[in-house]
């Protein structure tokens, strides 16, 4: 079949085209995957130096779009996970997020031990009792010197009302840590709430009094020992006698100052605070008096204990709290502002676990 000139030469025109608009088309794709892909690997160099950095906002915002494209990358996903348990969120909305990628890399390393630990503090913190208890039986198989496995195992068979095994597992983390606070309170936590061991308590909390002295951490135990016992004076003595000490232990000061504010003593335990700040510098104790303070609407104090740290990376609790004092007095918060030293220190709901059933 033959064409005219005219039409060949508009038959190869459209040819030409085509060939035309698909190697355009073709160049494009080509060079979008390319920038997608430089854009991929920017971010998780991005990702990587914000998490060196302890920029942790920063480094969810760069690894979430790096591990889309790679999920498997151990050290993105290791520093992304790191960073999930960092970044805090109102009610705990970060913990679940964080438990998924946690199990995600033991998922990618089984035998990633610390990993398979940080799933476990996960699980308790969740209240996955059942998933906890299984996972440290398994730990425990190979590791039966650590003091958090023990514990997590503890709580999760307390949760369980598996009294007898939870006692047990409790002594255990006793024994390994006899000078910890909270080992003991685990204790008294197994005796109020199994049906036989209530009688206990007290004997149990005078023992140890007796046999370190001078210790206000077992001053603590002993007033909280009395607390359960409902005998109020004694509990108020031991506890202000525990107050009275210089040398509080900072994982002890949190529990004291529970106490105390159990006792209804919240002028000592705010005095104690603002000791324990001064002297040990101590993030935690600095968001715990923070608190205390706007609590009590002493703003410039919150002002002075909430200037932002050039050490330190920025505390979102004590953010907010500053922001709200500003807002109290009717003020903006300027952006640039001197510096104060660091004051760390306890946490805003300590750990008692102490309850009755």
């Amino acid at each position: 079949m033959s064409f005219k000139p005219k039409t060949r030469r508009r038959l190869l025109f459209l040819a030409l085209a085509v060939v035309s608009v698909s190697a355009l088309a073709g160049g494009f794709v080509a060079l979008r995957k390319h920038q997608n892909r430089v854009s991929i690997a920017h971010a998780r160099t991005l990702g990587l130096a914000a998490y060196q950095a302890q920029s942790y906002p920063d480094t969810l915002t760069h690894l979430a779009f790096y591990l889309k494209s790679n999920p498997s990358d151990l050290e993105a996903l290791t520093a992304y996970a790191q960073a999930r348990l960092r970044v805090e969120e109102p009610n705990a909305r970060h913990l679940l997020p964080a438990l998924s990628l946690w199990k995600r890399l033991v998922d990618l390393q089984p035998d990633n031990l610390p990993a398979k630990k940080t799933v476990l503090d996960l699980y308790t913190q969740v209240g996955y009792s059942s998933e906890a208890l299984a996972l440290a039986n398994e730990i425990l198989f190979t590791d039966t010197l650590d003091d958090r496995v023990w514990r997590a195992k503890a709580i999760a068979l307390l949760r369980l009302r598996r009294f007898t095994e939870a006692r047990h597992a409790a002594d255990r983390v006793a024994a390994l840590l006899p000078l910890n606070l909270e080992a003991h309170l685990l204790i008294l936590n197994v005796m109020v709430q199994a049906p036989d061991q209530s009688q206990f308590i007290l004997p149990y909390a005078a023992k140890l009094a007796a046999a370190h002295p001078d210790d206000p951490r077992f001053e603590t135990i002993h007033s909280i020992a009395c607390s359960l016992a409902a005998d109020q004076p004694h509990a108020l003595s031991w506890a202000r006698l525990a107050a009275s000490r210089e040398n509080i232990p900072a994982d002890a000061l949190p529990i004291l100052v529970n106490q105390l504010d159990n006792l209804e003593e919240f002028t000592a335990s705010t005095r104690l605070l603002e000791r324990c700040a001064l002297r040990d510098q101590n993030r935690e104790t600095r968001r715990q008096l923070v608190a205390r303070l706007y609590q009590s609407e002493r703003w410039q104090e919150v002002l002075t204990h909430t200037l932002p740290s050039p050490n330190l990376p920025p505390d979102t609790t004590l953010t907010a709290l500053r922001a709200m004092t500003f807002f109290r007095l009717h003020h903006t918060a300027r952006p640039c502002e001197p510096h104060a030293q660091p004051r760390r220190g306890i946490a805003l709901h300590p750990r008692l676990g102490i309850q009755r059933s």
